[in-house]
């Protein structure tokens, strides 16, 4: 496989933009707690946070289409490589819950975000899903995010009520809507045209804009 450094780009940009956005995330709760607002500067470089992470999920699902396009998707232990990967990375993933002091609440962080995505864009190139039943799994992905995340407030007590299948399916780095970003990265990749790709890209905007709305 030739080696994409455009792709090795974008992660390393999304990484820039969470290292950078992490630590300012404290500023927030010091103005929610009633301490001074952070800086117009400061507010907008803790947004790219989000856009940080979704390039770096985005840029998982190409990586996916990349690999499989050389090798073959059903070449053999093919699928093996991919679900034991996915399945390391998810239960090596659990240090760092431990560490963060999250374990207890159930809820995937970005390695296990990142595995349950990368079987989704997997499974996706194993049947040979064509473009556009592609766009629909992306679409589906988001729509069950939206509809579950409008039935239920993103507050503490709407945290509370969600049971142990809900946080792991809904919350944080959840398969609703973050699988969704590494099947967006497949759908890029697999948009050969020109058309196709500002058809992927609105649709990219899009979804992008309703996860954080």
């Amino acid at each position: 496989m030739t080696r994409r450094p455009d792709i090795d780009l974008w992660r390393g940009l999304g990484c820039l933009a969470m290292v950078i956005s992490h630590p300012l995330r404290v500023q927030t709760a010091y103005h929610e707690a009633g301490g001074p607002a952070m800086p117009l500067l400061a507010q907008n470089i803790v947004y790219d946070i989000d856009f940080g992470a979704v390039v770096f999920f985005a840029a998982a699902g190409a990586n996916v289409w990349n690999f499989t396009a050389k090798r073959g998707a059903s070449a053999p232990g093919m699928a093996r490589f991919f679900v034991i990967q996915s399945v390391l990375l998810f239960g090596l993933g659990l240090s760092y819950n431990l560490a963060l002091g999250t374990l207890h609440l159930g809820v995937p962080d970005i390695f296990q975000g990142i595995a349950l995505g990368t079987l989704l864009a997997y499974g996706l190139v194993r049947v040979g899903a064509p473009l556009w039943m592609v766009m629909v799994v992306v679409v589906a992905v988001f729509g069950v995010s939206g509809g579950a995340h409008d039935a239920v407030p993103s507050t503490p007590e709407g945290f509370e009520r969600l049971g142990p299948i809900p946080r792991f399916l809904f919350a944080h780095f959840s398969f609703f809507p973050w699988a969704g970003y590494v099947a967006m990265g497949l759908l890029i990749e697999q948009a050969a045209s020109r058309r196709a790709q500002w058809s992927v890209g609105l649709l990219f905007s899009r979804c992008f804009y309703t996860a954080r709305s």
